[in-house]
């Protein structure tokens, strides 16, 4: 069976089974050696024969005796020893110089060390200890953080009108993202501090308002790293900006809530996931700079004048329906077919992804001044997302024939409409082009 695929799980359960009945029968516990496998091995002996031999030989003791055995000369045994020794010897401390790294073979030397001189599960011991500091020391030099983003490349999936986009992307590096990742320890929390401190000594004229902290990819984390986050929180209250922690499971907020007063809402906020941290952080620096968030009183009239003149947008808006949503109201159902589009008035509407185990995942959050159904629309596909209302909204809806009516009796104005599309289109592919350069960088 060398070189061949084995089935470990099967070869334990039977030698779990051999064991059992031997146990019941009075004899000795058998177990794998893989000193015996070897030197079999090296000596060429690879078939089932050496198995058959060794269960006959010992057979053969336990119903004759071991009187045979002393007609094997002791200089073969030895010989065999002697070999199969120098044959792990020479594999590895010498040949294994140019395969393995100085520091796993300077493990296997303090090993071979401790055998000699203290003995073998001294060495095992010392292995092991070398070993699992080895693995700290390496994995503390490994970034807990997957992606560092600012506000201005990375933004939440809520479809905002253009002058909040447009202040987002000049003000966002007030907003600071770091997606974490795998286990957080001694070795790799103060790394965290030295990113929040090293974005504070920047002098770009942007003071840092939130630090969002991304905990979906972590697996958990120790004391030490909880006691970085309280030394982050006394960052933040020097510094008058806020920690904003998403995508805690329930182990972990747990921790955080019984370490002690980490989670003082004066500093430090908790979303379910990055997308609502995302939101709430940018809702704050509109509201900070006066810009009205989600505004109800906009017109979709006033919207569409901003590109074309009046009388063009009062054309678009006479072959469109409108419609006043509730909460909790469903727009379009995943799966229909994609034969209008929506422009919304005011209110705000999310984009949920449904899959067929019943969950659902939200993927945009759409206000006044947004479009959508758009891409659908043209391709005349059906509705990959379902679209449902959050609070009371106004929508305005175009149909396909009421756009085909648009382009032949006002042509002029469904061209203006065209354009003003093909522009919200190419901003929302500049938006992901922006987003691929700074994950990427």
């Amino acid at each position: 069976a060398v070189g061949k695929d084995i089935d470990l799980n099967h070869e334990l359960k039977a030698t779990g089974a051999a064991n059992v009945v031997s146990g019941l029968l009075g004899g000795m516990p058998g177990y794998h050696a893989l000193s015996v496998s070897l030197i079999t091995h090296l000596i060429g002996a690879n078939g089932r024969l050496v198995g058959i031999t060794a269960a006959l030989i010992t057979a053969s003791v336990a119903l004759a005796g071991d009187q045979f055995l002393m007609l094997i000369p002791r200089a073969i045994l030895g010989g065999l020893v002697i070999f199969l020794g120098l044959h792990l010897l020479v594999e590895w401390v010498i040949d294994a110089r140019r395969k393995i790294s100085r520091a796993d073979y300077a493990i296997v030397l303090a090993i071979l060390g401790v055998v000699m001189f203290g003995g073998y599960l001294e060495g095992i011991a010392v292995g092991l200890l070398m070993a699992v500091l080895l693995f700290l020391v390496d994995y503390s030099r490994e970034s807990v953080v997957k992606q560092v983003f600012t506000g201005e490349g990375y933004q939440s999936t809520v479809k905002r009108p253009p002058d909040e986009r447009h202040y987002l992307s000049t003000h966002g590096k007030a907003i600071h993202i770091l997606r974490l990742k795998g286990y957080i320890f001694f070795g790799t929390a103060n790394s965290l501090l030295e990113l929040i401190q090293r974005r504070l000594s920047e002098a770009d004229g942007i003071a840092l308002r939130y630090v969002i902290f991304d905990f979906r990819l972590v697996t958990n984390f120790d004391t030490s790293a909880l006691m970085s986050f309280a030394r982050m929180k006394q960052i933040a209250q020097n510094h008058r900006f806020m920690l904003v922690l998403a995508g805690l499971n329930a182990e972990m907020l747990e921790r955080f809530q019984t370490f002690g007063d980490i989670l003082s809402e004066e500093t430090v906020r908790l979303f379910p996931d990055l997308d609502h941290a995302v939101e709430w952080c940018e809702n704050q620096l509109l509201r900070d700079a006066s810009i009205q968030v989600r505004a109800n009183d906009a017109s979709l009239v006033s919207e569409l004048e901003k590109h074309m003149p009046r009388e063009t947008a009062d054309a678009i808006m006479e072959v469109m329906e409108c419609m006043r949503l509730q909460a909790g109201e469903r727009l379009v159902q995943q799966g229909e077919s994609a034969g209008s589009m929506f422009f919304i008035e005011s209110g705000l509407l999310s984009v949920q992804v449904e899959f067929e185990t019943g969950n659902a995942i939200r993927v945009r959050t759409a206000t006044s001044g947004a479009v959508l159904g758009e891409i659908g629309f043209y391709l005349d596909t059906q509705r990959t997302a379902t679209i449902m209302a959050e609070e009371p909204s106004v929508v305005y809806v175009l149909t396909r024939p009421e756009l085909i009516r648009l382009e032949q009796e006002q042509p002029v104005a469904a061209a203006a409409l065209h354009r003003f599309l093909a522009g919200r289109l190419a901003q929302a592919l500049a938006d992901n082009a922006a987003f691929l350069r700074e994950a990427l960088a």
